[in-house]
């Protein structure tokens, strides 16, 4: 093959893949835990077991932990330290982390919580550091409050460590449980680490770095977090008529006599317990709705459908070219066109 036609292929083949790119749609959904419950608003957050030889690590890890959950609000969280203090104000003992049922038990008493975190620091590896600080502790609180530098997510957390580093691993085993029955709602082992060798001017922060990236993968499980999803609009939302219990015929035109039509969609699994809203419109009038349906998408079912009656719609509107819009945050987000004769 000549160098000219080589390049020609070249560019036939990036093209079909921005077309085939191109035919996909993007939009931000929230992310739901496999055991979220809308009950559950107000969570503490234990101090960590340390199975490690660093002082400190159950607790700084739980602290930093603590933070990120409350940035990103979808708990009211409080965090190992306060969460000593209200146990104090109360006489009440310390908590015992093994032993979930009775640490659920005795949060009940405080009348604050309906879940707790616990977990256990399970290994640590920190590669060319020197600590910066005449002292045999690897963790302090010197500074009350450290602002997460550069592109790292803007939150504020309790820094309790400072050295100079250039790699750093962290791992640990974190649960949620619930509060007053002590069963598990989630559990999930966790690892992060980062490598910033080749820059000097991050090597200060090489732990505060790791612990961060371990902070925010526990969130991504336990919490409510923004992600972006992709769907095919044409296999994502379809228009249909129901001949026999789930064997759909897909069609884009109706009878003004039949009263029933379906709006069948397909999204990922990441859409569970997201509300969305179909509304029916004549064609390129998206603001004029005939009729709409709100609906909170269920777990593990990939399709799901919404009834409309074109009779009722050509009874008020006539026969025509309507359009039906899958709206997500008050976003139009797919558009699929029908008639009804």
């Amino acid at each position: 093959m000549s160098k000219r036609n080589k390049i020609i292929t070249a560019l036939l083949f990036s093209l079909c893949v921005i077309a085939i790119s191109g035919c996909a749609t993007k939009f931000t959904v929230n992310k739901y835990p496999d055991f979220y419950k809308s009950s559950i608003k107000s969570v503490a957050v234990l101090p960590f077991e340390n199975d490690t030889s660093r002082k400190g690590a159950g607790v700084a890890v739980a602290t930093h932990l603590s933070a990120a959950l409350a940035a990103n609000g979808t708990y009211k969280i409080t965090d190992p330290a306060k969460l000593e203090n209200i146990l104090k104000d109360q006489n009440l003992p310390a908590l015992q982390q093994n032993e979930d049922r009775a640490a659920a038990e005795e949060l009940a008493q405080l009348n604050l919580y309906q879940a707790f975190i616990k977990g256990k620091v399970l290994s640590d590896s920190f590669i060319n550091t020197v600590i910066d600080y005449e002292d045999d502790d690897f963790y302090y609180d010197d500074y009350p409050y450290w602002y997460y530098p550069y592109w790292y997510p803007s939150y504020w957390y309790y820094p309790y460590y400072y050295e100079y580093g250039g790699q750093a691993y962290v791992s640990a085993d974190v649960s949620m449980v619930s509060i007053p029955d002590g069963m598990v709602l989630g559990s999930a082992n966790v690892k992060a680490s980062v490598d910033v060798t080749d820059r000097p001017d991050l090597k200060k922060y090489t732990v505060q770095m790791a612990l961060n990236r371990l902070s925010d993968k526990i969130v991504d499980i336990f919490a409510i977090v923004p992600v972006k999803i992709s769907v095919h609009p044409d296999k994502a939302m379809r228009t249909a008529t129901l001949p026999a219990p789930g064997e759909w015929n897909y069609t884009g035109t109706f009878s003004r006599s039949e009263e029933s039509m379906y709006v069948v969609l397909c999204l990922p699994e990441t859409a569970a317990m997201n509300e969305f809203e179909l509304a029916i419109t004549p064609r390129g009038k998206p603001s004029d709705i005939i009729a709409s349906k709100n609906y909170t998408w269920e777990r593990d079912k990939f399709c799901q459908s919404m009834e409309f009656s074109p009779a009722q719609i050509a009874q008020s509107n006539g026969p025509g070219k309507y359009s039906v819009h899958f709206i997500s945050r008050g976003k139009i987000i797919i558009t699929r066109h029908f008639k009804i004769r």
